[in-house]
């Protein structure tokens, strides 16, 4: 018998890894052309993208990375890479391609930016990934029933996935009610916080790669 206490803990853990209020900057920088029902389509297909990745690595995550050769450490240097990126476009170092207004003729898809560059790879990100896989194959349980644990670890998933949507649906909202002046001076507060999440995912990763860089 599974104690369910330790599907409550993977519950706090994952909601905790996913870090919703980190990705808000992101979310308002990439959706900040878009109209309010843009921004919930936005919201909603980074919550249904978070649940599907979530799910494809919990059953299949091992085979998918050794399939292509790739380490935790490595997906976790991209994913910071592509989050400083971002970083310094808030910052206005640098200028990344820009959503059009919608109707103009570049726009991009919600879906789009829904999938990429918020749920992968902030809230479906290395962290969450590690978490799910290492979870789903814990030896823990083995004396349970396997249909009833990933049944459960799938319910776990959905219920960050429902937090993600939540909390980028209220900012969302909120963000109609900033005016451009603060907006412009919370674009610069959060792109150096995006830049540390960025920098963190990178040092994680190199450090996986060499060991002594962690060490002390």
């Amino acid at each position: 018998m599974v104690a369910y206490e330790e599907y409550i803990k993977l519950t706090v853990a994952l909601i905790a890894i996913i870090d919703v209020p980190g990705t808000i900057p992101l979310f308002l920088q990439q959706t900040a052309k878009m109209s309010a029902a843009g921004r919930f389509l936005c919201a909603l297909s980074a919550a249904i993208a978070t649940f599907v990745v979530l799910a494809v690595f919990m059953f299949f995550g091992e085979q998918v990375l050794s399939a292509f050769g790739i380490t935790i450490a490595a997906f976790k240097i991209v994913g910071g890479l592509v989050v400083l990126l971002i970083a310094l476009e808030l910052l206005g170092l640098t200028v990344l391609p820009a959503l059009a207004e919608e109707g103009g003729a570049k726009t991009i898809s919600p879906i789009t930016v829904g999938v990429f560059p918020i749920a992968v790879p902030m809230s479906a990100g290395p962290g969450a990934i590690v978490a799910v896989m290492v979870y789903a194959h814990e030896d823990s349980h083995a004396g349970e029933s396997v249909i009833g644990h990933d049944a459960i670890v799938l319910a776990v998933i959905a219920t960050a996935a429902v937090f993600v949507f939540a909390g980028l649906g209220l900012a969302a909202f909120a963000g109609h009610f900033i005016g451009p002046t603060a907006q412009s001076v919370m674009k610069r507060l959060l792109g150096m916080v995006v830049g540390a999440l960025g920098m963190e995912f990178i040092l994680e990763g190199l450090a996986e790669f060499f060991p002594a860089l962690g060490a002390g």
